[in-house]
């Protein structure tokens, strides 16, 4: 082997080792590299699941509270309708039996007591009127009180007297309609009754 041989034998040696030495810093750089990627793209992933889970558990919290305020807000309406059917079926009931009372004796009685107490609060005069329901009897109240006009009011369902005074262009609405009407509205919210 000749000098320039060995030269060029030591410097192949030299340069491999410094290409193997370049290589192998490389592929080092490149590991670490990727290792540093990998632990970054980890803790994205990390921050993203979070983040999700997170987002999925705030959603899951309001669906559930929604639940519960939906199944609140019904439970809540079928109490108002419950009691609402109550007070109406109640209230058919007392009508029912106000029907009842005015076929029999006591209610001409119950009339005459309204023709005194509203002629004690306002006397009668000529001209006054009071409106019967049709078909009640009104000759008791002609015979007491003979100087009142009497025709009957088709929108008195139930009974009772409704007065009107000309003079004062005043109407006193004394019917048992009325009455269960006023008292059916304050039922509704004081649970309190009082028709007579």
């Amino acid at each position: 082997m000749t000098v320039n041989e060995e030269k060029i034998i030591v410097f192949e040696k030299s340069v491999k080792k410094d290409v193997d030495t370049e290589v192998r810093d490389v592929i080092d750089n490149a590991r670490r590299e990727k290792n540093e990627l990998i632990k970054s793209k980890h803790d994205e992933m990390i921050l993203y699941s979070f983040r999700k889970i997170t987002a999925e558990s705030k959603m899951i919290r309001m669906r559930h509270a929604k639940n519960v305020s939906q199944t609140g807000f019904d439970a809540k309406r079928a109490v108002l309708q419950t009691r609402s059917n109550l007070t109406d079926e109640f209230f058919e009931k007392i009508k029912e039996k106000l029907f009842n009372f005015c076929e029999k004796p006591e209610y001409h009685d119950f009339l005459l007591g309204l023709t005194a107490n509203i002629e004690k609060k306002m006397p009668f005069y000529d001209g006054v009127t009071i409106f019967l329901k049709p078909g009640d009897n009104s000759e008791l109240i002609l015979k007491k009180y003979p100087r009142l006009k009497i025709e009957s009011l088709k929108s008195i369902k139930i009974g009772g007297i409704v007065f009107y005074y000309p003079n004062e262009q005043k109407y006193i609405d004394e019917t048992l309609d009325k009455r269960m009407e006023t008292e059916k509205a304050k039922f509704g919210t004081h649970y309190e009754l009082q028709l007579i």
